[in-house]
C-alpha cells in the first residue's frame, strides 16, 4: 500500500532525498534514456554517497508486478522476473552493480534505508569492487547472493539458435533427472584464476535456470599450497622436478582430512548427486566422498597441462601422479581435461576421459563492452595503481603491448620483457618512431590467487630483470609492471585499449585471455602449446610461436607496427566468429548438463544391474 513515505519517480522526476543517519545527497535524477513509467510500483528513497563517483541507491518495486515465464522445448515453465531486464541494462550499459534485497519495516522509507546499508555492506574499502563472500560450509556466494547483472534474454541473444534450444532441450532432461538434483563444484580458490572466473560465470548462469548448484572452496593453508603450487601443480606441468616428500603427504592428507570433516562430510558430500573436483589441490577429498556417498556421480577436472611425456619411471612426474591416481582420482566416474590427447595420462580408463574446453563469459566485466565514459574511469583507476606502485604512468597517446596474466612461472613473463627489449633496440636501429615519441609500451599485469605462493617471486623477477638489464633500465619509463585489484572492468579496459596482446606461457592447459583478445579484435601472439592451438587460427586471428622464442615475437610486433595494411587484416578478422561460441559460459553449461545427464543415466543403469546381480547371487527373487 502507497504511504506518504513513498517518493515515485516518473519520467522526468528528479529525487531530493533526505530523511536517512546516512550522508545524503540531492539533485539525483534518472537519465532520460533509463527513465521508467511504472505507475505506483516502483519508487526511490534512499541514496548513500559512497565515494567523489560511487553511489548507492535505494529503489523499492512491488516484485510481483514483473514476472512472466519462458517455454523450453519439452514444455516446462521457466519464471523469468522482467524487472531482470532493467537491472541488466543498468549492468551492461552504464555499469552499474543492480542489487536486489527483500527488506523488512513498517514505511517504505525504512525499507529502503536497510536496503542501502545492506548493499554498503557488499563493498569494500574500494566501492567500486564487491566483497568475495564465503558463506555457510565455505560455499561461495556468487555475486553476493544479491547483485544481478544479467537475465536468460541476455543470454539468448549472444547464443546462435541451435546453442539456445540445446542449452534449454539439456535444463530439461537435466531438471527431471530427479527432484532438485543437487550439483556440488569443490575448488581451492574462489578468485583470481581462470577457473574461478569460469565457476562464477558457470554459476550465475545456473542460477538463472534455477539448478541446484553450488560452489565450494578449501579452506586455506599457506604451508599446504606451497606444497600443492611447487610440489604437485608446477611438477605436473614440468616447470619444476621437486619431489613430494613424506612429510609434505602427511600435511596434505591431514589438510584434506580437517576440510572434509569439518565442512562437508555429513552434509554436502551425503547430499549431493554429482561433485565436481577441480584440479590436484582437493583429489585428497575423493575417499572421504566415496566413504560416505559411492552412489554420487563423482567428476575430476583438470584444468591444466599433465606432461604425459615425462611420467616414466623415477621422474617426479611419475611419483605425483600415481600419488594423485592411485585410490583417489582412479575412483572417479569421469576424468575432464582440455581437448588435447597428450593432456590425458594412459592410466585413465578411455572411456571415463572427455574433453571441455575453457570458456569465458560475453557478458561480465572481463567482456561486456565499454562506454567510452567507462574506459576513462577504469583507466583513471590504473593510472592511479601505478602510482601507488611506483610505476610508470600509461600513456594513452601511444601504443602498448600487454599481457594479462598471473604472475606465474608458466607465464613466460621473461620472455615477454625480453621480446619487448628486442622490439626497442630493432625501432631505435631503424630510427623508428624515435622523433614523434610514438614508441610503444609495455604493460604486464594480473592479479594473484591465494592458492599460489609463486606470484611474489615472479613479480620481483620480473621487477629486478628491468632494474639489472642495462638496455631494459633504458626503456624502464616505458614498462609497467602492476599487481592489480579484481576488477573485471579493469582488466577489460586494459586489454581493449592494446595495440596487440602476448600471451607467451611455456606451459599452459587452455588460456582464456588468448580467446578473449579474438573477441575484441586485438592482435594476439601466443605460444604453440598446450590447448592454445585450438583458439587461434595462425595468420588469421592471431600468431602462433614456438615457446622461448623473444627474437620471433619482436619480430612480429615489428611489423604489426609498421604494416598498417597487415595489422588491419589480423584486427578485421572474422576467423574467430565461429570459435568464439564454444568458449563461452553458454556452451560450457551445455556441455556440463549433457555430460551430467549422460553420466547420471549411466551410473543409475549400472547400480541396478549390480542390484540385480547382487540379488541374483544371493538368491534372492527380485
Amino acid at each position: 500500500m502507497e504511504t506518504d513515505d513513498m517518493r515515485k519517480i516518473k519520467c522526468g522526476d528528479s529525487c531530493s532525498l533526505s530523511g536517512s543517519s546516512s550522508p545524503m545527497i540531492r539533485g539525483v535524477s534518472w537519465e532520460p534514456e533509463y527513465q521508467i513509467s511504472w505507475n505506483d510500483t516502483l519508487h526511490h528513497s534512499h541514496a548513500f554517497l559512497a565515494n567523489d563517483d560511487s553511489i548507492i541507491i535505494a529503489v523499492s518495486v512491488c516484485k510481483n508486478c514483473f514476472t512472466t515465464t519462458i517455454s523450453t522445448p519439452s514444455g516446462a515453465k521457466i519464471k523469468i522476473d522482467v524487472l531482470q531486464s532493467f537491472m541488466s541494462r543498468l549492468w551492461l550499459e552504464l555499469d552499474i552493480l543492480p542489487c536486489e534485497f527483500d527488506t523488512s519495516g513498517v514505511t517504505t522509507d525504512e525499507r529502503a534505508d536497510s536496503a542501502v546499508r545492506k548493499a554498503i555492506g557488499l563493498f569494500g574499502p574500494n566501492v567500486s569492487i564487491p566483497r568475495l563472500s564465503i558463506g555457510f560450509k565455505n560455499r561461495v556466494e556468487v555475486d553476493c547472493n544479491a547483485i544481478r547483472l544479467v537475465n536468460l534474454h541476455d543470454y539468448e541473444k549472444i547464443c546462435s539458435e541451435y546453442l539456445w534450444k540445446n542449452l534449454l532441450k539439456q535444463v530439461s532432461i537435466f531438471s527431471n533427472l530427479k527432484p532438485n538434483i543437487y550439483v556440488s563444484f569443490i575448488s581451492s580458490t574462489p578468485q583470481g584464476g581462470g577457473v574461478a572466473l569460469m565457476r562464477h560465470a558457470l554459476i550465475r548462469l545456473s542460477k538463472l535456470f534455477q539448478l541446484n548448484i553450488q560452489w565450494y572452496v578449501v579452506r586455506p593453508n599457506p604451508a599446504v599450497f606451497q606444497v600443492t603450487k611447487r610440489k604437485i601443480h608446477n611438477v605436473l606441468q614440468g616447470v619444476s622436478t621437486e619431489r613430494l616428500t613424506i612429510d609434505e603427504k602427511d600435511l596434505y592428507e591431514k589438510w584434506s582430512r580437517f576440510n572434509a570433516e569439518r565442512y562437508w562430510q555429513s552434509s554436502v558430500f551425503k547430499l549431493a548427486d554429482i561433485i565436481v573436483l577441480d584440479d590436484p589441490q582437493v583429489v585428497g577429498l575423493i575417499p572421504f566422498i566415496k566413504e560416505v556417498n559411492s552412489e554420487c556421480v563423482l567428476i575430476y577436472r583438470s584444468h591444466i597441462e599433465i606432461r604425459t611425456d615425462l611420467l616414466s619411471l623415477n621422474s617426479s612426474q611419475k611419483d605425483v601422479w600415481d600419488y594423485l591416481f592411485k585410490g583417489k582420482i582412479e575412483k572417479c566416474d569421469a576424468f575432464i581435461s582440455h581437448p588435447v590427447n597428450s593432456f590425458v595420462p594412459s592410466e585413465i580408463d578411455k572411456s571415463k576421459v572427455y574433453f571441455m574446453p575453457a570458456t569465458t563469459d560475453p557478458l561480465d566485466g572481463l567482456n561486456k563492452t565499454l562506454s567510452n565514459r567507462d574506459i576513462e574511469y577504469y583507466l583513471h583507476m590504473f593510472r592511479r595503481i601505478c602510482g601507488e606502485q611506483n610505476m610508470p604512468k600509461l600513456d594513452i597517446s601511444r601504443p602498448y603491448i600487454v599481457q594479462i596474466s598471473r604472475f606465474d612461472p608458466s607465464k613466460g613473463i621473461p620472455d615477454v620483457i625480453n621480446s619487448y627489449k628486442i622490439l626497442r633496440s630493432m625501432l631505435d636501429s631503424d630510427h623508428i618512431d624515435a622523433k614523434n615519441g610514438h614508441e610503444p609500451q609495455l604493460v604486464v599485469c594480473g592479479h594473484g590467487s591465494i592458492d599460489d605462493p609463486d606470484g611474489s617471486l615472479v613479480y620481483e623477477q620480473a621487477l629486478n630483470m628491468i632494474q639489472n638489464d642495462t638496455t631494459l633500465f633504458k626503456y624502464r619509463h616505458d614498462i609497467i609492471i602492476a599487481r592489480l585489484p579484481p576488477s573485471d572492468q579493469l582488466l577489460n579496459t586494459i586489454l581493449r585499449g592494446a595495440f596487440a596482446a602476448l600471451q607467451l606461457s611455456i606451459r599452459e592447459g587452455f588460456e582464456i585471455k588468448v580467446s578473449e583478445a579474438i573477441m575484441k579484435k586485438i592482435p594476439i601472439i601466443t605460444t604453440k602449446i598446450g590447448g592454445i592451438p585450438w583458439q587461434v587460427v595462425d595468420q588469421k586471428n592471431g600468431f602462433l610461436v614456438p615457446p622461448n622464442s623473444p627474437g620471433i615475437v619482436a619480430n612480429l610486433l615489428f611489423k604489426l607496427l609498421q604494416d598498417k595494411a597487415f595489422y588491419n587484416k589480423i584486427m578485421n578478422s572474422n576467423v574467430g566468429g565461429f570459435l568464439q561460441e564454444e568458449f563461452t559460459t553458454s556452451t560450457q553449461l551445455c556441455n556440463w548438463l549433457s555430460l551430467w545427464n549422460h553420466l547420471w543415466r549411466s551410473k543409475r543403469t549400472q547400480t541396478e544391474i549390480n542390484a540385480v546381480s547382487v540379488k541374483a547371487d544371493e538368491g534372492i527373487q527380485w
